[in-house]
Protein backbone atom coordinates (compact mmCIF):
# COMPACT_ATOMS: atom_id res chain seq x y z
CA UNK A 1 0.00 0.00 0.00
CA UNK A 2 2.79 2.33 0.37
CA UNK A 3 3.58 2.12 -2.86
CA UNK A 4 0.38 3.87 -3.58
CA UNK A 5 1.02 6.89 -1.51
CA UNK A 6 4.67 7.30 -3.46
CA UNK A 7 2.85 7.33 -6.84
CA UNK A 8 0.16 9.85 -5.62
CA UNK A 9 2.84 11.82 -4.46
CA UNK A 10 4.93 11.62 -7.47
CA UNK A 11 1.55 12.63 -9.57
CA UNK A 12 0.57 15.38 -7.00
CA UNK A 13 4.41 16.63 -8.02
CA UNK A 14 4.64 15.78 -11.72
CA UNK A 15 0.74 17.67 -11.74
CA UNK A 16 1.72 20.25 -10.01
CA UNK A 17 4.80 21.17 -12.63
CA UNK A 18 3.11 20.15 -15.61
CA UNK A 19 -0.14 22.84 -13.99
CA UNK A 20 2.70 25.68 -13.97
CA UNK A 21 4.74 24.89 -16.93
CA UNK A 22 0.90 25.14 -18.79
CA UNK A 23 0.00 28.15 -17.16
CA UNK A 24 3.45 29.76 -17.41
CA UNK A 25 3.51 29.00 -21.27
CA UNK A 26 -0.07 29.69 -22.52
CA UNK A 27 -1.29 32.10 -19.86
CA UNK A 28 0.75 34.24 -17.89
CA UNK A 29 3.81 34.64 -20.52
CA UNK A 30 1.50 35.81 -22.99
CA UNK A 31 -0.37 38.09 -20.91
CA UNK A 32 2.32 39.80 -19.40
CA UNK A 33 4.03 40.65 -22.91
CA UNK A 34 0.81 42.14 -23.88
CA UNK A 35 0.04 44.33 -20.83
CA UNK A 36 3.13 45.13 -19.73
CA UNK A 37 4.84 45.46 -23.21
CA UNK A 38 8.01 43.82 -24.78
CA UNK A 39 10.56 45.64 -22.38
CA UNK A 40 9.28 45.43 -19.03
CA UNK A 41 7.66 42.23 -19.35
CA UNK A 42 11.42 40.45 -20.89
CA UNK A 43 13.37 41.97 -17.89
CA UNK A 44 10.38 40.07 -15.18
CA UNK A 45 10.89 36.95 -17.14
CA UNK A 46 14.84 36.90 -17.65
CA UNK A 47 14.52 37.64 -13.38
CA UNK A 48 11.51 34.67 -12.99
CA UNK A 49 13.25 31.99 -15.44
CA UNK A 50 16.38 31.06 -13.41
CA UNK A 51 14.09 30.50 -10.37
CA UNK A 52 11.36 28.63 -12.99
CA UNK A 53 14.00 26.37 -14.05
CA UNK A 54 15.55 25.76 -10.31
CA UNK A 55 11.90 24.53 -9.17
CA UNK A 56 10.68 22.31 -12.50
CA UNK A 57 14.00 20.46 -11.86
CA UNK A 58 13.58 19.95 -8.65
CA UNK A 59 10.12 18.73 -9.34
CA UNK A 60 11.12 16.72 -12.14
CA UNK A 61 13.79 14.50 -10.14
CA UNK A 62 11.54 14.70 -6.91
CA UNK A 63 8.83 12.98 -9.12
CA UNK A 64 11.57 10.87 -10.66
CA UNK A 65 12.96 10.06 -7.52
CA UNK A 66 9.88 8.95 -5.63
CA UNK A 67 9.05 6.64 -9.22
CA UNK A 68 12.25 4.80 -9.27
CA UNK A 69 11.88 3.75 -5.40
CA UNK A 70 9.00 1.81 -6.83
CA UNK A 71 11.07 -0.10 -9.42
CA UNK A 72 7.56 -0.52 -11.51
CA UNK A 73 7.98 2.72 -13.89
CA UNK A 74 11.28 3.07 -15.53
CA UNK A 75 9.57 4.69 -18.87
CA UNK A 76 8.18 7.62 -16.71
CA UNK A 77 11.16 7.73 -14.61
CA UNK A 78 13.89 8.05 -17.55
CA UNK A 79 10.89 10.87 -19.08
CA UNK A 80 11.06 12.44 -16.04
CA UNK A 81 14.85 12.36 -15.85
CA UNK A 82 15.37 13.42 -19.34
CA UNK A 83 12.84 16.80 -18.83
CA UNK A 84 14.87 17.88 -15.55
CA UNK A 85 18.26 17.60 -17.45
CA UNK A 86 16.66 19.73 -20.30
CA UNK A 87 15.51 22.65 -17.80
CA UNK A 88 19.16 22.18 -16.17
CA UNK A 89 20.59 22.81 -19.59
CA UNK A 90 18.33 25.88 -20.29
CA UNK A 91 18.57 27.37 -17.14
CA UNK A 92 22.77 26.67 -17.12
CA UNK A 93 23.62 26.51 -21.00
CA UNK A 94 20.43 28.91 -22.74
CA UNK A 95 19.29 31.39 -20.41
CA UNK A 96 23.06 32.81 -20.08
CA UNK A 97 23.98 32.97 -23.74
CA UNK A 98 20.35 33.94 -24.17
CA UNK A 99 21.67 37.46 -22.00
CA UNK A 100 24.75 37.71 -23.96
CA UNK A 101 22.80 38.08 -27.15
CA UNK A 102 20.45 40.32 -25.39
CA UNK A 103 23.32 42.81 -24.98
CA UNK A 104 25.20 42.38 -28.07
CA UNK A 105 21.59 42.92 -30.08
CA UNK A 106 21.27 46.22 -28.01
CA UNK A 107 24.45 47.58 -28.84
CA UNK A 108 23.20 46.69 -32.40
CA UNK A 109 25.37 43.62 -32.97
CA UNK A 110 22.98 42.43 -36.22
CA UNK A 111 24.48 38.96 -36.12
CA UNK A 112 23.05 39.14 -32.65
CA UNK A 113 19.92 39.28 -33.19
CA UNK A 114 19.63 36.37 -36.16
CA UNK A 115 21.55 34.06 -32.93
CA UNK A 116 18.80 35.20 -30.38
CA UNK A 117 15.89 34.61 -32.45
CA UNK A 118 17.18 31.30 -33.26
CA UNK A 119 18.10 30.04 -29.64
CA UNK A 120 14.84 31.45 -28.68
CA UNK A 121 12.92 29.76 -30.92
CA UNK A 122 15.04 26.37 -30.48
CA UNK A 123 14.19 27.20 -25.86
CA UNK A 124 10.51 27.13 -27.13
CA UNK A 125 10.14 24.81 -28.76
CA UNK A 126 11.88 22.52 -26.22
CA UNK A 127 9.48 23.82 -23.39
CA UNK A 128 6.98 22.61 -26.08
CA UNK A 129 8.41 19.68 -25.63
CA UNK A 130 8.50 19.49 -21.82
CA UNK A 131 5.50 19.96 -21.45
CA UNK A 132 4.24 16.96 -23.77
CA UNK A 133 6.50 15.13 -21.87
CA UNK A 134 5.33 15.69 -18.65
CA UNK A 135 1.72 15.32 -20.07
CA UNK A 136 2.85 11.70 -20.93
CA UNK A 137 3.77 10.88 -17.59
CA UNK A 138 0.73 11.95 -16.18
CA UNK A 139 -1.00 10.45 -18.76
CA UNK A 140 0.93 6.81 -17.71
CA UNK A 141 0.58 7.53 -14.22
CA UNK A 142 -2.76 7.67 -14.29
CA UNK A 143 -3.57 4.05 -16.28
Amino acid sequence: MAWLSLKALSTLIVGAAFGGMVMFSFAVAPQLFSQLGKETAGRFVRVFFPRYYLMMTIACVAGAGLLATLQRFPTEVAVLAAVALSFILLRRGFQPRLEDLREARAQGDAAAEAQFRRLHGVSMAVNLVQIFAMGFVLLRLGA
